[in-house]
């Protein structure tokens, strides 16, 4: 889970300062295709609730498995590039931090390592990238100074197996949890019968 990368290089900062003056200047609400206007806020209204059932997921699987130790969700890796910090008012730097930056979707502080999680109703191999991703970004993110030195253990939470994503996990030394709460049951039974299961190949 997570989008929009932390700005890198001229050209990248100079599309973010664009970004940013066409924030302060409009607010985009509907999208015209051939005619047909789509809203926004509908479009995005699908996203948010799958994003929900996912961050419902994970965080059930944090009070399973890791109720002692303290831990955090949706978190904001990385930092803002330094050329847009002095253009930025308290309330841009609140939206930077949580348009421009990836956010993983939970993080775990334990005495001796850091758990790294992605979970995903049905994974998919780009929960592969993605962790491999935050795995780079966490050192780098300036709230997490004091675990810097600590080694990072990643991990993918599905509840639909999918076989061939969870062997490439494991080769790239991501470790795998099957977890289906009970209320994924019922979220499957509204859904067409070929997303209730991992492809075949």
């Amino acid at each position: 889970m997570g989008f929009a990368a932390v700005a890198t290089g001229r050209h990248s900062i100079e599309h973010a300062k664009s970004t940013l003056r066409r924030y302060r200047t409009w607010k985009l609400e509907s999208v015209t295709l051939k005619g047909s206007t789509l809203r926004v806020g509908d479009m995005a209204e699908e996203k948010r609730q799958w994003q929900a059932r996912e961050m419902r997921l994970v965080s059930e699987f944090l009070a399973k498995y890791y109720p002692e130790y303290p831990s955090q969700t949706r978190v904001r890796l990385g930092s803002i590039h330094p050329d847009l910090e002095g253009m930025l008012s308290d309330a841009e730097r609140r939206m930077v931090a949580g348009a421009w930056r990836r956010w993983a979707d939970a993080i775990v502080f334990m005495p001796d390592r850091l758990i790294l999680i992605e979970a995903a109703i049905r994974p998919s191999p780009g929960d592969i990238s993605q962790l491999e991703l935050y795995e780079h970004l966490l050192p780098l993110t300036p709230e997490f100074d004091e675990h810097k030195a600590k080694p990072i253990e990643k991990v993918l939470v599905f509840a639909i197996e999918d076989p061939v994503v969870a062997s490439m996990a494991r080769e790239r030394g991501i470790r795998v949890i099957y977890f289906r709460p009970e209320w994924v049951e019922d979220y499957l039974k509204v859904l067409y019968p070929r997303e209730r299961r991992a492809p075949l190949t």
